[in-house]
């Protein structure tokens, strides 16, 4: 946990679900989950004080990952707030993939499957 912050894991597999959830529990972080883009990004501007990552899937049904990663960076300049870390997690590894994430205003990319080192050594690069 962060200064009371949760991470938001937003992924559609149960079972991709589980693997995350268990992950960052098990490093010590307070997670909520979101099962599609649309839920992330209700959660989010509902109370984006509560979140200091989301680890965003990118193949999702009702809203994709790249459309909602698209949503709250427009909802955070619109509301003048510090961008939240979005990383990016996909089975899908082609540069062009990791480009399109990063151009709609993620953070960084994290290729399925991953360890759960991987999860942390991204959290302590991108959350100073």
């Amino acid at each position: 946990m962060r200064n009371g912050k949760k991470i938001l894991v937003v992924e559609d597999n149960d079972i991709n679900q589980k693997v995350v959830m268990t992950f960052l529990k098990k490093l010590g972080y307070d997670v909520a989950l979101a099962e599609n883009g649309q839920e992330a990004i209700d959660f989010y501007f509902k109370n984006p004080d509560n979140f200091y990552v989301i680890f965003m899937d990118i193949m999702m049904p009702v809203m994709d990952g790249w459309i909602a990663s698209r949503k709250i960076r427009e909802f955070e300049e619109e509301n003048k707030l510090e961008p939240i870390v979005i990383v990016a997690m996909t089975a899908k590894a082609l540069a062009t993939d990791r480009d399109n994430c990063l151009n709609v205003g993620m953070t960084d990319f994290l290729s399925k499957p991953f360890r759960m080192q991987d999860l942390q050594d991204i959290i302590l690069k991108n959350c100073k």
